[in-house]
């Protein structure tokens, strides 16, 4: 993916900000809430009304390096994107190892970028300290996170083995940007993922929002 920085990218709608009065550019027609980036008022995006406020936070206490700026524009198998949001978890990752036969698990922390195309594709680039990786939306044929840990569990059909399973239960800590849905820092999130095959590079990846304990969208 090439990426250049600059808010010179599409948007759909202008909003102000009905706490400081600050010109926002709403980039998709799907979004239903955006952060103000000059007060950090969190507003629906369709309405213009405040949902929520909240201090900044030190990017220094919950960021690595920067990969991307909102607003940045990358071109990924021709098409062209535009990054709009950003969100920060952290939790625990559990893999399974199979030379021990036994579950491993460490602390974990990851930040996850939302990009969106004029035509309403969305990617997905996360990053933690080490690596980076990109994702793309796609239809599972059994879209379920198992609610222990598995290493048996298929998201491509009842008939196939996953191969290196792996699941993470962690917290949202802080986003900023726009999104399709209303994220609520403090919500819940756990993925379960593994191999397409165990000659693929490829993963399958599911996860679930929970909020007061209950699972308010799968994915």
């Amino acid at each position: 993916m090439s990426i250049s920085g600059g808010d010179q990218g599409f948007s759909v709608r202008q909003i102000d900000c009905p706490t400081c009065g600050a010109n926002l550019s709403v980039k998709s027609a799907d979004s239903k809430s955006i952060t103000c980036t000059g007060c950090n008022s969190v507003i629906g995006a369709q309405q213009g009304t405040l949902l929520e406020q909240f201090e900044k936070r030190s990017p220094e206490r919950h960021y690595f390096e920067k990969l991307l700026e909102l607003g940045d524009i990358g071109n990924w198998n021709g098409k062209v994107y535009q990054v709009v949001g950003r969100m920060y978890y952290s939790g625990i990752w559990t893999d399974w190892d199979s030379e021990d036969n036994t579950w491993w698990t460490e602390l974990w922390d990851f930040e996850e970028w939302v990009l969106v195309s004029e035509d309403k594709s969305y990617i997905y680039l996360s990053q933690d300290k080490d690596e980076f990786w990109l994702a793309e939306r796609f239809v599972p044929k059994t879209p379920n996170v198992p609610k222990g840990f598995d290493k048996n569990f298929s998201l491509n059909g009842s008939g196939f083995r996953g191969t290196y399973p792996e699941f993470f239960t962690g917290t949202l800590e802080h986003y900023e940007g726009e999104f399709s849905w209303f994220p609520i820092r403090g919500e819940k999130l756990r993925l379960a993922e593994h191999k397409e095959s165990s000659s693929s590079d490829a993963v399958l990846s599911a996860e679930e929002r929970i909020i007061d304990g209950d699972v308010r969208e799968v994915e």
